[in-house]
C-alpha cells in the first residue's frame, strides 16, 4: 500500500497514464459555434495539468454513474477504476 494525495491505493503500478495541459484566457469564447456565424477563439495552454491514471481493482471512491459507463463502455469485462487528478487550485475557475 502507498499514500496518493492523502489516499491509502494499492501499489501495483496503474495500467496507464495520461496527463493534459489545462487550458485557459478563452478569449472570444462561443464565437467559433455554429450558431454564432463567424469567430475565432484564443485558448492558451498553462504549466499546470490533469491526470489520469488507470488502475485495477474497484474504486475506493464509489459509484458514479458516468465514470462507470466509460470505463465499462471501453474497458469491457476489466476490473478498473480512474484517478483523476488535477493541479489546478480547488476553485480557482
Amino acid at each position: 500500500m502507498i499514500q496518493v494525495h492523502g489516499d491509502t491505493v494499492q501499489s501495483e503500478a496503474p495500467l496507464a497514464h495520461a496527463s493534459a495541459p489545462v487550458r485557459t484566457a478563452d478569449v472570444g469564447g462561443w464565437t467559433d459555434t455554429w450558431f454564432a456565424g463567424q469567430g475565432a477563439v484564443c485558448n492558451l495552454a498553462i504549466p499546470l495539468r490533469v491526470h489520469v491514471l488507470v488502475r485495477r481493482g474497484h474504486d475506493p471512491g464509489g459509484p458514479d454513474a458516468l465514470r462507470d459507463h466509460l470505463v465499462a463502455t471501453l474497458l469491457p469485462g476489466e476490473r478498473v477504476w480512474l484517478d483523476v487528478r488535477s493541479e489546478v487550485p480547488a476553485g480557482s475557475h
